[in-house]
């Protein structure tokens, strides 16, 4: 008996044994699923979204509300009706009342190519305002970004003779 005519013959003249040919195929077949799972979910399952929150001070002219404080003038309850109630409230070591208020955008972004990746990233820009009290009177404000967000409040200085409206503090001349 021929041994070529029991195992077959390939297109190019080789012989090839029936118990290896369904391996192959299925093999194959494998491959070519996994091809199509990988090229569907690749086309068209990529999504990006963006999103940009504020939680910001209640006043909506923040602008016209910081020009009309005035240090030793500008009372607490004049503060909280416009500004809203503070994010945080302290008694320093000179025994006045610190309110600050915090002004914040969170950016996020998402990125998904579905079902492998999903990538979240979330950062957030903070600007907070600090505004000091004695016996209901503002005594001195300021504000602190970027790297300073947390920073302790900036040194009283020690002459002081008149109040400085634009820069929102005290100034030594």
């Amino acid at each position: 008996m021929d041994t070529a005519a029991v195992r077959g013959t390939a297109d190019d003249g080789q012989a090839v044994s029936p118990a290896r040919t369904p391996a192959i195929g299925h093999r194959l077949r494998w491959r070519a699923a996994a091809g199509v799972l990988l090229a569907l979910s690749l086309g068209g399952c990529l999504s990006i979204e963006r999103e940009t929150r504020y939680r910001a001070l209640a006043a909506t002219d923040g602008e016209e509300v910081f020009n009309q404080i005035v240090p030793g003038q500008t009372t607490r309850v004049w503060i909280t009706e416009r500004l809203g109630r503070p994010d945080a409230l302290w008694r320093d070591a000179a025994e006045h009342d610190v309110l600050r208020y915090d002004n914040v955008r969170e950016h996020r972004t998402e990125v998904s190519l579905f079902p492998l990746i999903d990538i979240d990233i979330a950062n957030e820009d903070v600007e907070r305002y600090f505004f000091e009290f004695a016996d209901d009177r503002l005594v001195r404000y300021w504000r602190a970004t970027g790297e300073g967000v947390d920073a302790p409040p900036p040194p009283v200085p020690v002459a002081t003779t008149e109040p400085d409206q634009r820069a929102g503090g005290t100034t030594g001349r």
